[in-house]
């Protein structure tokens, strides 16, 4: 199972440091929302997640794409 550390980097309210075993990826919010716009929201995070998963099991049932096939871009978005 997979899984990840979330914790809120020290002195700054909304952003939040994901690690994963060997990588790890900064949470934000934007200014107007009262961030310092240090890395995606929280929902750019999901809908990449979606996206990247969509494109690395392909839209044929979730078989894994082939090495060296194309994938074809995906676009997602969320209002709100």
């Amino acid at each position: 199972m997979k899984t990840v550390a979330v914790s809120q980097v020290s002195g700054l309210k909304y952003q939040m440091k994901i690690d994963g075993v060997t990588h790890s990826v900064i949470c934000d919010l934007d200014t107007a929302s009262g961030g310092n716009d240090g890395g995606l929201d929280p929902k750019q995070l999901v809908l990449g997640g979606l996206g990247s998963c969509m494109a690395m099991n392909g839209d044929d049932g979730g078989r894994p794409q082939e090495v060296g096939h194309p994938v074809a871009q995906h676009h997602a978005h969320a209002n709100g």
